[in-house]
């Protein structure tokens, strides 16, 4: 089946397997492409970090709502939590007269919301989208981690300075998709390595600098076996504190790459999986950052999930157009923030909530609508008159419009994956919000090139990013770090050293291309300008086994 998106006006396939999984989820099939849809619920998902009061208590706090989003109420993790904060006050009658979207936009707009998703967190101030960590800094997506700074998505980590998609690992720095790691430094896409550095797709791989596509060995150098006095030679070298040597690594290891081959995709111990970076999963279709999945399609950075269409973040059974969903969601649709919360329709930020519709900011309740209280009966009595009626009005079976998102459209993650100029979200009638300096002091120019230079009071210092112009401070915790590891100081922002962490991460797009040996047609990330050598999954193997 053949449709037209009703915004990009590019041709999609449905397939008779999605028709058989809306007919499940009881929702038409969709009026826009995949991207389409993604970008529309990344556009409800903030991507920066912000200092906010909240709007109960007065203190400053994490936020992922800019402060000058003076239309939406935020409340601090215990303002939120608190018994005298009962979001069913603010609870309303359905008007049949009005259209869904229309409602709800009122409410979300009245009721305060949690002001960053943080919760059950120790020393963690400044950590957004969180769970029971300590210690943390600057990090989205983390849970049960400790000392970790700078990044997106952590789990069960130590002591991780700058990272994307880190489990379960301990000790780190610029790292993209790790896991089961220990000390392993300017690594992308490597799995049960130690104390290694300026590796790419290895596995099992100890004491190893400047490899790729090697499984388990130890002492390894541009993939050449030395050594123990030589491979620590180049280890003092690289983390002697100096920026010049360690410039000097990495301009060596990209020209090695040049010589090495790339797969096609990472999709490890999987069955019928299409994407990238997809571990433990059966029939996962056009998914990326993905685990343990079970006959899911289009969904991103989720765990542990099954029969999952259009999903973005985290875990649930039965969910389909949705961002950020459970832990343990069950039958979520069109719902954002759902929390431990099941049979969830058009919900946002609820908690351990059951039956629920078009209802926000909820904890521990059930069969509520527009966040009022109703018998079992009545809710589904009701619901289903408002289902008929968003039939009707053709609201139902499309997640909330972009329009409708207190965030604007340059601080959401759909920016990041859906880059767009000023001009261009203006003229689609989304919000923009121009980015302004929070530092008020001077700032120097000079970073020291090498760590013995640095002074008692190097952390009040206001230092200016080479590549954005904007300024920054360190913090001692990363400071400490460096020292211990002997890494030299970043000259760039910390915002922005996540972002080209991003970037190297690669498009969330699926190409086709030739196999560099064998020349067969192959899907991959890898675009057609990239120059390196891209093989499919079957000749990889032959070249790592």
């Amino acid at each position: 089946m053949k449709k037209i998106c009703a915004v990009s006006g590019q041709e999609f396939e449905i397939t008779e397997k999605d028709l058989e999984f809306y007919k499940k989820m009881s929702v038409p099939p969709p009026t826009l492409c995949p991207e389409e849809r993604e970008r529309r619920r990344w556009a409800w998902r903030g991507k920066d970090f912000f200092l906010r009061e909240c709007d109960a208590c007065g203190k400053k706090k994490m936020a992922w709502f800019s402060p000058e989003l003076t239309e939406i109420k935020t409340y601090c993790e215990d303002c939120f939590r608190s018994e005298a904060f009962d979001a069913t006050k603010y609870g309303r009658d359905f008007d049949f007269s009005r259209p869904f979207f229309e409602q709800f936009r009122e409410l979300y707009y009245a009721v305060p919301h949690h002001i960053s998703n943080a919760i059950k967190n120790e020393n963690c101030e400044y950590i957004i989208s969180a769970h029971q960590n300590k210690n943390c800094y600057m990090a989205d997506e983390v849970d049960d981690s400790w000392d970790c700074y700078f990044g997106y998505t952590f789990q069960r980590v130590k002591n991780i300075t700058e990272g994307l998609y880190i489990h379960d690992s301990e000790i780190g720095y610029q790292l993209v998709k790790a896991e089961n790691c220990y000390a392993v430094f300017y690594s992308k896409n490597v799995f049960h390595c130690s104390e290694s550095a300026f590796l790419l797709n290895c596995r099992s791989c100890k004491k190893c600098l400047f490899c790729a596509n090697l499984r388990n060995k130890e002492y390894h150098i541009f993939n050449q076996k030395v050594s123990k006095e030589e491979f620590q030679k180049y280890w003092d070298f690289l983390f002697s504190g100096s920026q010049k040597n360690r410039e000097t690594c990495r301009e060596k290891f990209s020209e090695f790459l040049q010589t090495q081959y790339f797969p096609a995709a990472t999709i490890i111990h999987c069955e019928d999986s299409t994407g990238d970076y997809i571990t433990h999963s059966k029939n996962a279709q056009y998914c990326f950052c993905v685990d343990y999945l079970r006959d899911c399609k289009y969904c991103t950075d989720i765990h542990r999930s099954q029969d999952c269409m259009d999903v973005n973040i985290y875990e649930g059974e039965l969910c389909y157009e949705c961002n950020h969903i459970g832990p343990e969601g069950y039958k979520n649709r069109f719902s954002q923030l759902t929390w431990f919360s099941s049979d969830i329709d058009y919900s946002i930020d609820l908690y351990n909530c059951q039956n629920c519709f078009g209802s926000t900011s909820l904890k521990k309740e059930k069969y509520c609508i527009l966040n009022k209280k109703y018998s079992r009966e009545e809710y589904e009595q009701l619901t289903s008159k408002i289902i008929e009626h968003m039939k009707q009005t053709g609201e139902w079976g499309e997640f909330f419009p972009i329009e409708m998102s207190p965030q604007p459209y340059n601080h959401t993650m759909a920016q990041r994956f859906y880059p767009l100029i000023k001009k261009e979200v203006l003229s689609r009638g989304w919000k923009w919000l121009d980015e302004k300096e929070e530092i008020k002091e001077s700032a120097e120019h000079h970073i020291p090139e090498n760590l013995s230079e640095i002074g008692n009071d190097f952390t009040s210092k206001v230092f200016l990013c080479e590549e954005t112009g904007k300024k920054f401070r360190f913090i001692p915790q990363e400071i400490k770090f460096y020292q211990k590891w002997g890494i030299p100081l970043p000259t760039v922002a910390p915002v922005q050293r996540i972002e080209n962490l991003w970037n190297q991460l690669g498009e969330r797009k699926l190409y086709n291309r030739k196999c560099a040996i064998s020349g067969e047609e192959i899907e991959t990330t890898y675009p057609p300008e990239f120059e390196g050598k891209v093989v499919s999954q079957e000749e990889y193997l032959k070249i790592v086994e």
